[in-house]
């Protein structure tokens, strides 16, 4: 068996991952790749009242991980953890914003340290609905200027309607 987290490029999201669960009396449960189903099974593997595990199918073979960062399974699902922080952002819109498409966009710099990869995309617009109100695309992504020396500037597509 292996662990998910030592996987770089566990696809947690994906929809040919099989997630199941396990409880203490031996029982097994399937967990479909739906954030209505994963986030309560996230909650009981917090409580620690259930292991969760995943067949991933590869060329040849499938093999079984366990899930042993359910943190990272959460942050795929944009499921909020019991230990989010609110995130320190500085935005303004971009110097690309057309002013009229339904979707600005938005110059973001996240002072609190955090970044945005394929693996939180769904975290973070889920952070940023829940502590700002943005309703933030996040099929379209990622956008990223660095700038020698300075922060890493991150180009969201944000609805225009939900910024504030």
């Amino acid at each position: 068996m292996k662990r998910a987290s030592e996987n770089k490029e566990f696809p947690y999201a994906s929809k040919f991952v099989c997630y199941f669960e396990v409880f203490p009396d031996g029982t097994v449960a399937e967990i479909s790749n739906d954030v209505r189903a994963v986030e309560p099974a996230f909650q009981r593997a917090s409580e620690g009242t259930v292991k969760i595990y995943a067949v991933l199918p590869e060329r040849y073979v499938s093999s079984l991980y366990e899930i042993d960062d359910i943190n990272l399974l959460a942050d795929a699902y944009g499921i909020a953890r019991p230990d989010d922080h609110v995130h320190d952002i500085s935005w303004k819109l971009s110097s690309i914003d057309d002013g009229r498409s339904s979707y600005a966009s938005v110059e973001v710099v996240f002072l609190c340290g955090c970044k945005v990869t394929f693996d939180n995309i769904r975290k973070i617009a889920a952070d940023l609905q829940r502590q700002k109100g943005w309703i933030m695309a996040t099929s379209t992504g990622i956008s990223c200027n660095y700038k020698p020396g300075g922060p890493e500037e991150y180009i969201l597509r944000i609805r225009r309607s939900s910024l504030k």
